[in-house]
């Protein structure tokens, strides 16, 4: 263990004390300049430190108390060691002058009413001296305690906090009630976030000066910032749970599960890039490309620098451009085929029919429409085209930044049930969407060997 460096005040502390008791506690000095037994120098230490011994304490409290009060904590190791520590810390005790042999011999038999009025006095002047020992050790003590909440305020203000709790810890192990040193200690607990050890802190700070107005305060606003921050994390909690269950969803092919629970953590927290980024990407798996890229430009939006969704950008909108090409050449291909088809076919069905136009290569308003497309007006107002199947609507088409497509509807999803209405045509399905136009439905959808809700 280190040398223990004594503060100026409790050497002038020790000395002052020394010099108030200087030949008035002989036992204690021959005690301690003998060896003496352990509780003879625990006891003689504690009179010259405290007036008074603590007999009824074991060696182990004595000895700390004895400690604390010399080097401002504890030591550790055997006690006679610490012992002689003590022994060396403090200044040896100076025994009172000595007249002559002469002179002591005059003094011996002083008459009977002299020697009690000279008793009387010496208990007097023994008195005030010990009174004026502990005006002095109080004042000294006085005096530490403010040079050590002084210091710890300044480290606090030097943005210190370590250093500045070790001198408020000090302040509190000499004065347990010490308001001052509580308070800052709140203050440091409150600033970290700890409100449990602030709100406590302010509490012993009040309870030492209740008259305080301040204290009062602290511990008020401490207590809303606790309630503050104890519902923050119980939502946080539930919004980290839903985020991993998204994300397991996931990993597990679930896409509209995913994507669900995404957009429920997307609808009560602040835009997030990372969330904008994995409901793009799991729109892509959906072969939703429309939707895929507008989440990534929002990512994108909300941190222009990462390069993951910059990318992200650039690559879909060249395979879309692509893409959108390729479907245009083929759609025409298609169209014309269809076209010359139906011409040939209508020529040997319908050479006879008034609405036949041979020359303009185009049909009249009968039959123009193809039959699937008949009867789904509401159905193609949100952007829907499908075609009666054995268990539902099969859907053949999905209208291009619709209210379907922006709902994630794909190509080839199977349309079952509409907020619990089973689905067995497009007639069902254009009548259940014209029956609750602009409101909200519940799809029952099914996706390859897949069912999930989706809201539409």
């Amino acid at each position: 263990m280190g040398k223990v460096k004594l503060s100026t005040s409790l050497t002038i502390l020790l000395l002052s004390i020394n010099l108030a008791l200087a030949g008035v506690s002989s036992i204690a000095a021959q005690a301690q300049g003998t060896g003496g037994s352990v509780k003879q120098q625990l006891s003689a230490l504690e009179q010259r430190l405290f007036f008074k011994t603590y007999d009824d304490s074991d060696e182990q409290s004595r000895i700390q108390r004895i400690e604390k009060q010399v080097f401002g904590q504890p030591l550790e190791g055997a006690i006679q060691e610490r012992l002689a520590k003590i022994g060396a810390a403090l200044p040896p005790i100076r025994e009172p002058e000595r007249t002559a042999p002469g002179a002591q011999q005059q003094q011996a038999v002083p008459p009977p009413a002299a020697a009690g009025q000279t008793n009387q006095h010496n208990d007097y002047e023994a008195e005030d001296a010990i009174e004026k020992a502990r005006m002095q050790v109080q004042a000294a003590r006085d005096t530490e305690l403010q040079r050590l909440l002084g210091e710890g305020v300044n480290l606090w203000r030097n943005r210190r906090a370590h250093e500045a709790t070790e001198k408020f810890e000090q302040v509190i192990r000499l004065d347990p009630n010490n308001a001052e040193a509580h308070f800052s200690m709140g203050i440091i607990y409150e600033a970290s976030g700890n409100f449990a050890e602030a709100l406590s802190s302010y509490q012993r700070a009040s309870a030492s000066r209740p008259d305080n107005k301040d204290y009062r305060s602290a511990i008020n606003d401490v207590e809303k910032k606790a309630r503050l921050k104890e519902k923050t994390d119980g939502l946080s909690s539930e919004l980290k749970m839903m985020a991993e269950d998204a994300a397991a969803a996931f990993k597990r092919g679930e896409y509209m599960s995913a994507l669900d629970l995404y957009k429920q953590f997307e609808a009560r927290t602040p835009p997030q890039a990372n969330i904008k980024y994995n409901i793009g990407t799991i729109y892509l798996m959906m072969k939703n490309y429309q939707m895929a890229l507008e989440y990534y430009k929002q990512a994108k939006k909300l941190k222009p620098s990462e390069p993951k969704y910059v990318q992200a950008v650039q690559q879909l909108e060249g395979n879309m451009k692509k893409d959108t090409a390729v479907r245009k050449q083929a759609q025409k291909e298609s169209t014309a085929a269809y076209e010359e088809q139906e011409k040939l076919r209508m020529q040997a069905q319908n050479r006879n029919n008034p609405n036949f136009n041979p020359s303009s290569n185009k049909f009249a308003q009968l039959g123009t429409q193809p039959a699937a497309q008949k009867g789904q007006e509401f159905m193609n107002s949100v952007g829907l085209i499908g075609k009666s199947g054995r268990d539902g609507v099969v859907i053949v088409a999905v209208g291009i930044a619709s209210r379907a497509t922006k709902a994630g509807i794909l190509q080839g999803d199977v349309i079952k049930a509409v907020d619990g209405m089973v689905i067995k045509s497009t007639s069902d399905l254009n009548n259940a969407i014209e029956s609750k136009m602009g409101q909200q439905l519940q799809l029952t959808v099914q996706r390859g060997n897949q069912l999930g809700l989706v809201r539409f």
